[in-house]
């Protein structure tokens, strides 16, 4: 079996881990911290810190995060991010021992295959295959290259093209895709909505034993 596995989101706690170098770079210690990855939609401007930053300064503090720090820094952000189901690591280790998982990231800034290497090695990913994705690449089209037809995924942004290329797509539930799950499960046979890391693998799985 083999099927891909998107990193931030699904495996790793971005969301925490980004609200944490938004108070950082503020340096006025007012930027709530976000846990267990409860960010309410895509776009962090629509729902971040309504009460704390004026829109205008958030604005700028997101843009020196993704330009001036994580394109620049980003080893610092990703290496420091925590799992975000603890528990679920031991499955992931054996399943990825069992089959061909490729750890599929759109994550920036220099060393970020490294970085992610290193970190999925810290939680007992031996030698694990990764890709990262290309400026101007489209995850289906890479799913398609490499033969894949199943890949775990949280973002509501990405999963139509992957959808559209026929790839399944295993959606953890947060609240940032609710909307995204709501409208579409009904119609698009592809899709399939999971609580948690252990669900989504024990979806793989069934998804390949049943085609």
């Amino acid at each position: 079996m083999i099927f891909a596995c998107d990193v931030d989101g699904v495996i790793a706690n971005f969301t925490e881990g980004f609200s944490r170098l938004l108070n950082k770079l503020d340096g006025k210690d007012r930027l709530p911290i976000v846990k267990d990855n409860q960010a309410e939609t895509w776009e962090w401007r629509d729902w971040y810190a309504l009460d704390e930053i004026p829109r205008d300064e958030l604005d700028k503090l997101l843009e020196d995060a993704w330009e001036n720090y994580i394109k620049k820094h980003g080893n610092s952000l990703w290496s420091g991010l925590k799992p975000l189901f603890p528990d679920a690591m031991e499955m992931l280790n054996k399943a990825a021992r069992e089959h061909s998982i490729i750890f599929m990231t759109r994550r920036d800034g220099p060393g970020a295959w490294q970085e992610t290497s290193s970190w999925l090695r810290r939680y007992g990913i031996d030698n694990p295959m990764i890709y990262v994705i290309k400026p101007g690449e489209e995850k289906g089209d890479v799913c398609r290259k490499l033969g894949i037809k199943t890949i775990i995924d949280d973002s509501p942004r990405y999963a139509p093209e992957l959808l559209e290329k026929g790839i399944n797509v295993v959606m953890p539930w947060w609240g940032y895709n609710e909307e995204y799950i709501d409208e579409n499960y009904s119609k698009e046979p592809r899709l399939f909505p999971t609580v948690g890391l252990k669900q989504s693998l024990k979806k793989c799985r069934d998804i390949e034993e049943n085609n």
